[in-house]
């Protein structure tokens, strides 16, 4: 198996469906639906890659990159999401930090 990941998506059947194309590829991967329960799981092991929504129910995914980030996990990210403007991508970019 390749090294655990973690599926940040809120809607449910795009979750499933992006984790299970992951999974038949042989990637192990946790998902959660909200950014509290993405918490939870870095907290218990830290993810070695994150696939995030940005547009979540309780946050930005943004930001939650931003707070890793901070807080000294060198952790690489994929946002996604339908944000499409030149505005969103400077933004996403922006969080390589």
């Amino acid at each position: 198996m390749k090294q655990d990941n973690l599926l940040v998506e809120d809607d449910r059947s795009l979750n499933r469906a992006v984790s299970l194309k992951l999974r038949r590829e042989g990637y192990e991967v946790r998902t959660a639906f909200t950014l509290k329960q993405a918490c939870e799981l870095c907290r218990a092991e830290m993810p070695a890659f994150i696939i995030c929504d940005i547009g979540l129910t309780d946050g930005s995914g943004l930001d939650f990159c931003t707070d890793l980030r901070e807080a000294g996990h060198d952790i690489m990210f994929l946002f996604l999401t339908a944000l499409d403007t030149e505005i969103d991508m400077i933004n996403g970019y922006d969080k390589r930090l």
